[in-house]
């Protein structure tokens, strides 16, 4: 058993949380994803964040994507996005790492969806029902709020 998604799927799941705090999105090569982008305060600075999910074509589930600008628009470092998200030293090293953003075309961090499947389907075994795309992603967004709480709900906003 695959816990897997297909795109379509996905695309179906992004009009159902897109309801939410979550804006849908289309990038100019048609990809469908979702977007949440806010303000805080980090180090007694401002900081605007953007946290993106979208499909990954090659692995067949969601992908987050995130992203921490100081006032002049230049990126964190590593080193502040973990503070700044509350990521583990343990975490960091292992889970994310920074790439090109597939739609944006910008470096953005990603967690690195090589495990999802697996972890979704020990999800999908313990449930012992069908699932929906959606009842998909949000159980997989809430594992992610879990293991990455402070990039879905990052510290004081502003």
């Amino acid at each position: 058993m695959c816990a897997c998604l297909s795109e379509e799927d996905f695309n179906k799941a992004v009009t159902m949380l897109s309801r939410t705090d979550w804006q849908k999105q289309h990038s100019s090569d048609g990809r469908t994803f979702l977007s949440l982008s806010s303000r805080s305060i980090f180090q007694a600075r401002p900081v605007c964040y953007e946290c993106h999910i979208l499909f990954h074509r090659s692995y067949g589930v969601p992908v987050l994507y995130f992203n921490a600008y100081d006032q002049s628009g230049s990126c964190l470092d590593k080193e502040d996005v973990c503070l700044f998200f509350g990521l583990s030293k343990e975490l960091s090293e292992g889970a994310i790492s920074q790439e090109m953003h597939p739609c944006a075309n910008v470096p953005f961090w990603v967690a690195h969806p090589c495990k999802t499947a697996d972890f979704m389907e020990v999800m999908e075994r313990k449930r012992g029902d069908t699932r929906s795309p959606e009842d998909y992603l949000l159980s997989w967004l809430n594992i992610m709020q879990q293991v990455l709480g402070g990039v879905l709900r990052p510290p004081e906003t502003v």
